[in-house]
């Protein structure tokens, strides 16, 4: 009980730093008339929201669960999905060139483990919620192959696009690492 009370706890600190305390700070001085008025509404419900995880939810499962809930917003969904967040682990490289090579194999051999690892880890995680979505309602729509393969390109030719509106600096040399083009 106490590891789940203990991931509750982190799941809690996360979406109070990320989701629920960066609106609450926001400041309606920036605002005017009624948009200073939606402000405070949105202030209000995300208050309300943020006590009913905090005193509602018990376990950390009842938290992840109900966290965003689509399927109370959404009814269907389109798959393939092409969203998916990678974390990165960055060492200042004045830290790891005083590493030792032994020192610095350890730490390389245990980020490839933790990558297949965590990504085993998250596709268990999402079958989950994707019964669980299923379960509460939501349909999902399959597309054909080759509507898919449409569908997937254009989300990906617009996250590049943004990237190079933004800074077209390194776009190409990121795009040949990170992307292939067919």
């Amino acid at each position: 009980m106490a590891a789940d009370q203990n991931a509750r706890e982190k799941l809690l600190r996360f979406l109070d730093q990320r989701a629920f305390d960066p609106i609450l700070r926001a400041s309606p001085d920036r605002y005017s008339g009624d948009d200073k008025d939606k402000l405070e509404h949105v202030k209000g419900a995300t208050e309300r929201t943020k006590q009913r995880y905090h005193h509602d939810y018990a376990s950390a499962e009842e938290v992840r669960g109900r966290y965003l809930s689509w399927d109370k917003f959404l009814k269907y969904r389109i798959d393939p999905g092409y969203f998916q967040t990678d974390l990165s682990i960055l060492v200042n490289l004045d830290r790891w060139n005083a590493l030792s090579d032994e020192a610095q194999q350890i730490l390389q051999d245990a980020a490839i483990e933790w990558e297949q690892e965590s990504y085993e880890l998250l596709q268990a995680q999402r079958a989950e919620e994707d019964a669980e979505m299923k379960k509460r309602g939501m349909q999902v729509v399959g597309l054909e192959p080759q509507a898919a393969e449409a569908y997937l390109n254009a989300a990906y030719e617009e996250a590049w696009s943004r990237l190079k509106e933004r800074d077209p600096t390194h776009y190409d040399a990121l795009r040949a690492k990170f992307f292939k083009d067919e």
